[in-house]
């Protein structure tokens, strides 16, 4: 399964003017799906909706839209929304979707900003009639959010705690295990070579364990418009493309199909699966410096993310 977050470049530098260039949206977006395409694979493109009109890529940008519902492309809502009040959530989601779905766009999944969805974003999610939500990343977390004991499956929340299984409609599907280093992107030369290679380790262990399982067992893919291109926008990173065709290769190795998120989710839910936890190895913390946060896994979930969520409270900041 394979998504893209299809937003304004300014976040890639942290700063934002209605006046900026979006090379990756006017550019990265067709060439993002050019690839898949000629790869065989299907995807979902999360498209940022924000209250502020210059931030709408449906009033900024539709011919972009138009052309990726024209290729078969998945058409999903994408929102950054920092504060966990419900009351926000509900109106900053209802306004997105009603938004894209007036236009004719039929919105079944939800990527949050900076993956921080909430359990007040369930609910909302749930009266706008948003069937998925992807968001999580397995083994990470964002301000309080702690997405360690999630299932490495889909599983339907709890309206309480959306890190607990649960009775709600709506349907999580995480992100693949951070551990498995399918989705770590870095930039400097030597580690992207060992960032690719831990990727093909990290797809193997899921296709070997695909092979000892009736349940199935989900490669979730996921970037950004404005990551894989150049600052310019006019081509792929090489690096990129290299690692999307390594990708493919890897996985030709098993049995396997190319799934948007709503794919996946109908499939699930048709097929009454039970969610489930695997052990995943610890591929990244293997090729990271010892510098790197991120290496540490158990101090990060022990005090790390502890830490992140009293600045959340405190500051209000991810």
């Amino acid at each position: 399964m394979t998504d893209v977050d299809t937003e304004f470049d300014s976040f890639r530098y942290g700063q934002y003017s209605p006046t900026n260039a979006n090379p990756g949206i006017e550019k990265g977006t067709y060439l993002l799906a050019n690839l898949f395409k000629e790869l065989g694979l299907r995807a979902t493109f999360h498209i940022q909706e924000e209250n502020d009109p210059n931030q709408k890529i449906s009033n900024r940008y539709p011919a972009v839209i138009e052309f990726l519902d024209e290729e078969d492309f998945e058409i999903g809502l994408h929102i950054h929304i920092k504060s966990l009040d419900k009351e926000i959530r509900r109106a900053r989601i209802h306004e997105g979707v009603s938004g894209l779905r007036a236009l004719g766009y039929r919105i079944r999944s939800y990527r949050a900003g900076w993956y921080f969805t909430s359990t007040s974003t369930i609910e909302a999610l749930e009266e706008n009639d948003i069937e998925f939500d992807c968001s999580p990343v397995k083994n990470s977390r964002v301000g309080p959010m702690r997405w360690y004991e999630l299932p490495d499956s889909p599983y339907n929340p709890s309206r309480h705690d959306i890190t607990r299984i649960g009775k709600s409609n709506v349907l999580v599907i995480p992100v693949t295990n951070y551990r498995l280093s399918v989705n770590y992107w870095p930039n400097s030369y030597p580690e992207r070579r060992q960032a690719q290679k831990a990727m093909i380790e990290g797809i193997r262990f899921l296709g070997s364990l695909s092979e000892r399982l009736s349940t199935p067992v989900i490669l979730y893919i996921t970037t950004h418009s404005w990551k894989p291109i150049s600052e310019n926008g006019e081509s792929i990173r090489e690096w990129v493309e290299e690692r999307f065709r390594a990708l493919v290769d890897t996985v030709s190795e098993f049995e396997y199909e190319s799934n948007t998120v709503a794919d996946v989710g109908d499939r699930w839910k048709k097929g009454g699966y039970e969610p489930y936890w695997y052990d995943a190895p610890d591929i990244l913390g293997k090729i990271l410096p010892w510098s790197s946060p991120r290496k540490h896994s158990r101090l990060n979930r022990i005090i790390g993310s502890r830490l992140l969520a009293l600045n959340y409270h405190l500051t209000g900041k991810l």
